[in-house]
């Protein structure tokens, strides 16, 4: 996991519990990679100070894309940050159909977030 607009690198993957906001107390950008994404919500605080977030990127692991898996996960965040940017970048190895399919359920679901895809090569 990585918090830009910080000078600060948090590796979660080592990290039972984070409290992003005491940790990075001005966060706007949150890039999770995909065992950050993985273990999110778990081991992860979420409160009304996350307000500052407004962009979220996902390096979501191929047996991880799906949408009721996406929304499960991406629900803390929507409540408690001001979220309407969020990036996912799927492996390029991933199904054409599936990663469709993933795009037109999170595009109705969350009709007020800004969404952008991409793909991992690798």
């Amino acid at each position: 996991m990585e918090a830009y607009g910080s000078s600060h690198c948090l590796d979660i993957e080592e990290q039972h519990y984070v409290d992003l906001f005491s940790t990075f107390p001005n966060l706007v950008e949150l890039v999770l990679g995909p065992r950050a994404w993985f273990i999110l919500p778990e081991s992860l605080r979420f409160s009304d100070e996350l307000r500052s977030l407004t962009k979220l990127v996902v390096h979501i692991p191929l047996h991880e894309i799906d949408t009721t898996m996406i929304s499960w996960k991406l629900s803390p965040l929507l409540t408690y940050a001001n979220l309407y940017r969020i990036v996912m970048l799927v492996p390029s190895s991933a199904c054409i159909d599936i990663r469709a399919s993933a795009i037109t359920k999170c595009i109705s679901n969350f009709p007020h977030i800004r969404w952008t895809w991409g793909a991992l090569k690798g």
